[in-house]
């Protein structure tokens, strides 16, 4: 949340209005619930996106998106965009994530049962080795990634123009 004081610099020095958003209308447990299981928060009287807390594999803040009483054909089609692109990414988020952290776990595991002491960790310079390894590996993952994350926003880009023109041709007819 935005200071006080922050808030006041921006109102009143630099005459910036702006009104707090809620960031979430449900309870911790049921935030949580919510962005592991893909469930929405109850929207009841909320008239803006909301963003859950993030999801505890992929780390990303799952956003529920607001669908005005008034929503048009392309605000609809924008929306549902938005919402593949987001299912997208995660399901990216979540694969990647788990394999990352099954392979690390098998190769501190490896590692501790090959050292015959006491020791209980890893040291860093020994998962410098997995972190190389498991990004040479995963490179063409990352690189089909990244690409595929370009074109999806590109498109999310375009049709959030075309909205943005269709409400400004619209309030100027």
């Amino acid at each position: 949340m935005m200071s006080l004081f922050l808030r006041r610099t921006l109102f009143v020095k630099y005459e910036i209005p702006f009104k707090v958003l809620p960031v979430s209308t449900c309870s911790t447990s049921d935030c949580v619930s919510a962005s592991n299981n893909k469930i929405p928060p109850n929207q009841a009287g909320v008239q803006n996106d909301v963003i859950g807390p993030p999801n505890k594999v992929s780390n990303l803040r799952p956003v529920v998106f607001y669908i005005p009483p008034d929503e048009t054909t392309l605000e609809k089609h924008f929306r549902i965009e938005r919402e593949k692109v987001q299912n997208w990414n995660e399901d990216f988020w979540i694969k990647h994530n788990s394999a990352f952290l099954k392979e690390s776990n098998e190769f501190r595991k490896k590692k501790l049962e090959g050292h015959h002491s006491n020791q209980t960790s890893v040291s860093a310079e020994e998962m410098s080795e997995f972190y190389k390894s498991f990004l040479d590996k995963n490179w063409k993952t990352h690189v089909s990634y990244n690409f595929q994350w370009y074109r999806k926003n590109f498109h999310l880009l375009y049709l959030a123009v075309k909205v943005k023109i269709s409400k400004f041709m619209k309030h100027h007819n």
